[in-house]
């Protein structure tokens, strides 16, 4: 048999840029790391910061919306204090419509009175002669009341028109019942 030697293997010969290559490797890691802290710490930074920027646009926020609020309740009060005096007002003016008209009535019904109506009458007709000077003619008015002429006057004293003046008079007293 013949036998062949396979030559030695060849001493390995030592690169000489391995060490310049583990310390590039080195350094490219230690650099990769630092910059990695790096990132994370801007990171952290920036995530603080925009919750920071959060919590001051949330408080101002909130606090916009309070006075926002409250211009609206006040809005709301001043409009509810408004509609209550308008349901009022109504009321009282109804009040008092109610009360001319009874007012009205009453003093109508004395025309209709036969015990009443001469007096009545001759209490106009005074006022009339009063007014306009004793020649003045006196009738009744179909409507309740007397009408007087003159040559050159003629005036009505009818029993609606004195009740509305004396209510006129009245005014401001028949107010002064709603006043606490």
């Amino acid at each position: 048999m013949t036998s062949t030697l396979l030559p030695a293997p060849a001493p390995a010969v030592p690169d000489p840029l391995e060490p310049v290559r583990s310390a590039l490797l080195a350094q490219a890691s230690r650099d990769a790391d630092a910059a990695r802290a790096a990132a994370r710490r801007d990171a952290d930074e920036a995530v603080a910061a925009a919750r920071e920027q959060a919590w001051v646009r949330t408080d101002r926020a909130r606090g916009e919306g309070e006075r926002d609020a409250e211009a609206v309740r006040v809005q709301q009060r001043a409009r509810a204090r408004r509609t209550a005096r308008a349901v009022v007002l109504t009321a009282q003016r109804e009040a008092l419509e109610q009360a001319r008209n009874q007012v009205r009535g009453a003093v109508l019904s004395w025309w209709d009175e036969p015990d009443l109506r001469p007096v009545v009458r001759d209490r106009l007709a005074v006022r009339a002669h009063r007014d306009l000077g004793p020649e003045a003619v006196v009738r009744d008015d179909p409507g309740g009341g007397v009408v007087a002429e003159t040559a050159d006057r003629r005036v009505r004293y009818l029993l609606t028109d004195l009740a509305e003046a004396v209510l006129d008079r009245l005014g401001s007293r028949l107010e002064r019942v709603w006043e606490p």
